[in-house]
């Protein structure tokens, strides 16, 4: 996964993050990420939307909480039979 994150007066910096995360039946998680710079995150997740299509996910230091959002892009998945 490549991150991107914007900074105020410069280029934007992009990060390649690798890592592990669980989900639980109740849709929240958690993971563990490095990036290439070998910053380690752990964060907090809630997965969103009817088929889990997106996600909310904070992640808090003692210096700081950093919230955020990601959802699926591209061609959207059909719901199960059970569903329709």
């Amino acid at each position: 996964m490549t991150l991107v994150e914007p900074s105020v007066g410069n280029a934007a910096a992009s990060y390649t993050v690798t890592g592990t995360y669980s989900m639980g039946a109740n849709c929240l998680g958690s993971a563990n990420l490095v990036d290439s710079t070998g910053k380690t995150s752990a964060l907090n997740l809630s997965m969103t939307g009817a088929y889990g299509q997106g996600v909310n996910l904070i992640e808090a230091h003692p210096q700081f909480v950093r919230s955020g959002a990601a959802h699926a892009t591209g061609r959207a998945i059909p719901p199960p039979p059970e569903y329709t």
